[in-house]
């Protein structure tokens, strides 16, 4: 699900990838300008393509999915569903959220916005900026359920500093 994003300095656009060269997906950002627009491959070691997390995620879990976005006050917001202090399948994925800085690097300060069950999942996550600091997360789960139906479920919050 790469989902772009055209910063707010009007320059710089970013993309949050799922980078499957490991063997778990890990989420990944790559970059170019307005001014350069993508006439230079962005290949494994370029510059332009740089790890999301500031704190990385051991090789053996799952982090993938991942959605990006903006707020007006400048801080990027990244939503990725991953398998941290759960059990390592993707059936037992949730949704984290990292925050950073308006250059879309270094993501830090996780959060889990929904909390799921042992052996429920939170995916195909997204974001959506309501207004200043405040978010709508959304997240397609079976952890509410009665049935064990996936429903989506949608929460909102703010980003405290």
């Amino acid at each position: 699900m790469p989902a772009p994003l055209l910063l707010r300095n009007g320059r710089d656009i970013v993309f949050a990838i799922e980078d499957n060269g490991f063997r778990n997906f890990k989420p990944y950002l790559i970059h170019s300008t307005i001014g350069q627009n993508w006439r230079q491959l962005v290949t494994g070691n370029s510059p332009d393509r740089w790890y999301a997390l500031s704190e990385p995620i051991p090789d053996t879990l799952y982090a993938g999915a991942p959605y990006l976005r903006q707020l007006p006050t400048g801080e990027t917001v990244l939503s990725y569903q991953g398998t941290e202090n759960r059990i390592n399948r993707m059936s037992n994925a949730e949704m984290k959220v990292v925050i950073s800085d308006r250059n879309a690097r270094n993501f830090g300060q996780k959060s889990v916005p929904f909390i799921l069950p042992a052996g429920k999942s939170g995916l195909w996550n997204s974001l959506s900026v309501l207004a200043g600091s405040t978010l709508i997360a959304l997240t397609s789960t079976n952890g509410y359920s009665t049935k064990g139906d996936v429903e989506v479920w949608m929460i909102k919050g703010r980003l405290m500093q």
